[in-house]
């Protein structure tokens, strides 16, 4: 180990090296206590926070199901249900018999909402009008293959003489593959909601404080400020390296103890990151075949072509994706339409991260946090990939990069 002698004192380079991300780490703290003081930290207890409801699919759908149905004791009648078929229409891509008149001026008392009826999300559905109302809701994952048109067939088949409504949910409103699903955003589910609790201001107290909770989670935690967001890309870009070294160290949950045991027992592999959902890396076989690119951060490296197990919803699965990357040599969705053809994939291109396979296995409760149940998991779907896909991938990305 080198020394190094400064100011009189003897020190290793190992411990200059744990000094300066101490110095760091002491330089973060002080700006999160100015942080922690603006008015998105200083909101306090949150009811959706304590229940760890985040970015969880299924239990968001379960309340928006809540909220929608006219007749349960949120008193909010049909009121939010009227303004978020509203949103949805404004978007377009609707049956042409649908106006926004017409919405305002009927009576959805009586409105049934299904949850998981034929697969479909949220499906409401009002006799007295002979109206449906399609909700399928995306929060990290992407459409499945044809997907949303199995779903519009069913209700078409199933519901032939009612207007019908289709919306596709997700975070920023990212468009459908289909053109007859209306994209909107859980910004728009939040206003909406606002303007339905606006309206009915003599809501039990326990109501609207549930009701208030849920609004600032979803601008805190699904689509924050603009405020927020500006002031988290600063500090990071100010403390990288401490902020880096507290996701890598500072959260240990089953997952992550489970990803440090599978990467120990394959040296083949070379770990980009491991965070307390998603582990990526690529097989160092083929790291010669797809160059860094300058200007492309993902995973804490900059290859635009990773393999990552994702741990969500009750289930655990691994996804080969092209990430983000542009330059004038090489064309992305050259590469992702090649894979797509190998791995007979149709789901849509989007123009920075493209899933081109995925394989899950769902989860008991208890599963979810035994650490063994889930490496053995991940070494059945590594196994399952690699083993099937390593030797095309390597010839398409190798061909394409010309490496």
């Amino acid at each position: 180990m080198t020394a190094m002698n400064v100011g009189g004192l003897q020190q290793t380079a190992s411990g200059a090296h744990s000094n300066h991300l101490e110095t760091k780490l002491l330089g973060l703290l002080k700006d999160l206590d100015r942080f922690q003081s603006q008015p998105w930290f200083a909101r306090g207890f949150n009811i959706f926070e304590a229940v760890g409801l985040h970015r969880q699919e299924i239990k968001h759908s379960n309340f928006l199901s809540f909220l929608l149905s006219p007749q349960l004791g949120h008193g909010l009648k049909d009121t939010f249900l009227k303004r978020l078929v509203q949103r949805t229409a404004e978007k377009g891509a609707v049956d042409p018999s649908i106006s926004l008149l017409k919405i305002a001026l009927c009576d959805f008392s009586d409105a049934i909402v299904s949850r998981e009826w034929r697969n479909i999300d949220v499906l409401v559905e009002s006799k007295a009008n002979q109206f449906l109302f399609v909700i399928e809701n995306k929060i990290d994952a992407t459409e499945g293959n044809k997907q949303l048109e199995t779903y519009e067939a069913t209700i078409c088949s199933e519901y032939p003489d009612h207007t019908r409504l289709f919306c596709y949910l997700t975070p920023d409103g990212v468009p459908a593959t289909r053109d007859s699903w209306s994209a909107i955003s859980y910004s728009d589910v939040a206003e909406a909601l606002q303007d339905a609790r606006s309206r009915l201001p003599n809501l039990t107290s326990h109501a609207g404080i549930v009701i208030d909770h849920y609004l600032d989670f979803v601008r805190r935690n699904i689509v924050p400020d603009q405020a927020l967001i500006d002031e988290c890309r600063r500090l990071y870009l100010l403390h990288k390296d401490a902020l880096d070294l507290i996701i890598e160290h500072g959260q240990i949950n089953s997952f992550s103890s489970a990803a440090g045991t599978f990467f120990q027992k394959h040296p083949e592999l070379e770990k980009f990151t491991v965070r307390p959902a998603g582990a990526a890396f690529l097989p160092r076989s083929l790291l010669p075949h797809i160059p860094p690119l300058e200007g492309t951060n993902w995973w804490g490296q900059a290859r635009p072509f990773a393999l990552w197990f994702n741990f969500y919803q009750e289930r655990i699965g691994i996804v080969i994706e092209v990430g983000p990357f542009s330059t004038d040599q090489f064309n992305r969705e050259t590469l992702v339409r090649r894979l797509q053809e190998h791995f007979e994939s149709k789901s849509k291109i989007y123009p920075k991260f493209t899933r081109v396979y995925s394989r899950y296995q769902k989860l008991t409760d208890d599963e979810t946090s035994d650490a063994e149940v889930l490496l053995a998991r991940m070494e059945t779907l590594y196994k399952d990939t690699v083993e099937k896909h390593l030797a095309p991938i390597t010839a398409i990305v190798s061909d394409f990069f010309g490496m």
